[in-house]
């Protein structure tokens, strides 16, 4: 299958030779020596009360003084987003480290019935075929098992998981970018181990949807690309919002040199017979579901069936 087949019928790609060596290691220097913890709306929910765990970013705007922006969306990358997405523009754009020795990803969706799967918007429009939302997650720093890795239900969220299925956890060295849609169900892992996570986020949706995120600095990347002269970044960062005349971004020639993979599935989404929950979000999320039970399981059908 070709990329766009892959994202249709599995969701997600991966990506290992977008940047090299250099390229990363500058990357992760520049952003990891800049990184602070910001205020990031509910603070049960991001900032490290109530069982969350407390993050580093550093948010779009630093990210641009910084003069990293052409270089985290280099020709390749920019060659993969045109070709998958190309009246995309920017809603997600930011840097993430997050802490090692945690028992608790770094968010945690409310309710679900799934424990911590989920999707990052609602579709009313969605279909398999077209792909409206995409992701692009780059590890700076090597990703094993238990180092918060990101992890994804390769199966088209038409009928929402039950709480059993197959999922891929993606591992990866550094520079490895993982490509999914996030209008599919996905989830963070865990950080248990010794080291920092360090991962780059962008994320892109149709030119028509409404994008409320960094109204400020789109406003002002839109036109300063333009006076640049780089139609591309100028237009995914929302220079041209025009959706109703079919505009798209800036023509960039696809790289067929490099090398994706859909990886297979891997692991389970969290079950036991009992199931599992904690109090510790208490007051924002009761009784959330760690582990799913074989009750809940039940529950999550009969939900599914009268859906249907």
């Amino acid at each position: 299958m070709n990329l766009i087949e892959k994202l249709q019928t599995r969701g997600i790609v991966v990506f290992d030779d977008v940047y090299n060596t250099e390229e990363i290691t500058e990357l992760k220097k520049t952003l990891n020596k800049n990184c602070d913890y910001i205020n990031q709306g509910d603070d049960r929910r991001y900032s490290g009360k109530g069982g969350t765990v407390k993050c580093e970013y550093v948010e779009l705007q630093k990210i641009y003084e910084l003069g990293l922006i052409e270089k985290i969306i280099n020709k390749n990358l920019r060659g993969i987003i045109h070709r998958i997405i190309p009246d995309g523009v920017m809603w997600r754009f930011y840097y993430i480290k997050t802490p090692p020795k945690q028992k608790r990803p770094h968010f945690i969706p409310k309710g679900g019935g799934i424990g911590d799967f989920h999707f990052d918007r609602e579709n009313p429009v969605y279909d398999d075929k077209r792909i409206d939302f995409i992701d692009f997650s780059i590890y700076l720093n090597e990703v094993g098992e238990n180092d918060g890795n990101y992890a994804f239900y390769p199966k088209s969220p038409k009928n929402k998981p039950l709480g059993f299925e197959k999922i891929i956890n993606i591992y990866g060295k550094p520079g490895t970018v993982i490509v999914s849609r996030v209008d599919w169900y996905h989830s963070a892992t865990p950080n248990t181990n010794v080291n920092s996570r360090h991962l780059i986020r962008i994320a892109f949706c149709k030119n028509f949807f409404d994008v409320d995120d960094y109204i400020d600095e789109r406003k002002f990347l839109g036109p300063f690309y333009k006076k640049k002269g780089d139609n591309f970044l100028s237009y995914i960062f929302s220079g041209d919002r025009r959706w109703y005349k079919n505009v798209q971004q800036e023509h960039v020639e696809y790289n067929n040199q490099l090398n994706f993979k859909s990886p297979e599935t891997n692991s389970r989404m969290n079950f036991s017979l009992m199931g599992k929950t904690t109090d510790l979000n208490k007051e924002w999320n009761p009784k959330e579901i760690i582990e799913i039970s074989l009750w809940q399981l039940f529950k999550n059908l009969i939900k599914r069936f009268i859906k249907r």
